[in-house]
């Protein structure tokens, strides 16, 4: 993301001008040119170059960031796009790796984040008491907090199968790992799971972090409360948790319905 807002700033701007030069109207008039060319890409490409700018400065290669002061209009959210399990076994019967499948599935039917699923290791899974442990001291979660979640019939299919597969009494090791017992890395698992979607024919708008959607999105229609949920996917606030809201049509519909 970066290395390509900079290829938009050596294209905009002339070769020779001083980049301690670049002034507000500056960067309005470029944030302005490339939301004609990627109306929805100009707000990644706008928190890219802030964050850009910034290290410029700490690394006292600026002297400020115009960039620091540009707004773009605020965006309508949209409803998070998301998959039922029929979609997910299309999406599944078009991936090649064994061990794809399963953190795919792992994903779908917990909600964890793809680097929760990739970096889990046999001591955050307790199977007599049927529970995933996300975070730890070796492994920060987005929120900083740790989580219990548990685990769904199929999930625990999934373990028992690669049991198979662990040395004995190693809590360290990988649940998918290459040699070494590296993890494997997310930009990896999510590429493999966008080809498939796409051998699969599925909306452009599915991506890896859809699967999340899918588990908080069924939860809801499933008439699950949004506090569930949110203890779940691991929300800080129960406002990210809301965009769910609207799946729960028969708890909206059972509370206008109590109108007299």
């Amino acid at each position: 993301g970066v290395r390509l807002v900079i290829k938009h700033l050596l294209t905009y701007f002339p070769p020779i001008k001083d980049i301690n030069t670049i002034e507000l109207r500056d960067a309005e008039k470029f944030i302005d040119a490339l939301r004609k060319k990627a109306p929805l890409g100009a707000y990644n490409y706008l928190r890219s170059i802030k964050a850009m700018f910034n290290k410029g400065i700490e690394w006292n290669y600026l002297r400020n960031n115009p960039f620091a002061k540009v707004k773009l209009p605020k965006r309508q959210e949209a409803n998070p796009t998301f998959i039922n399990a029929n979609e997910l076994e299309k999406i599944l019967s078009k991936i090649e790796k064994q061990f794809v499948k399963d953190i795919t599935e792992i994903s779908f039917y917990s909600g964890m984040r793809l680097s929760e699923a990739t970096f889990l290791k046999w001591g955050n899974i307790s199977l007599n008491q049927n529970t995933i442990t996300i975070g730890n001291e070796n492994f920060t979660t987005k929120t900083r907090r740790t989580r219990s979640i548990p685990i769904h019939p199929r999930v625990k299919e999934i373990i028992e199968g690669l049991k198979g597969m662990k040395r004995q009494n190693n809590k360290d090791e990988f649940l998918f790992r290459k040699t070494g017992n590296q993890p494997f890395t997310a930009s990896y698992i999510s590429k493999q799971f966008k080809k498939a979607c796409r051998d699969a024919g599925m909306d452009e708008a599915i991506h890896y972090h859809s699967l999340r959607h899918s588990t908080g999105s069924l939860l809801a229609q499933k008439g699950v409360s949004l506090y569930t949920i949110q203890k779940i996917l691991g929300h800080t606030k129960i406002t990210t948790t809301q965009i769910y809201a609207h799946l729960q049509i028969d708890t909206l519909r059972d509370a206008i319905n109590q109108i007299n």
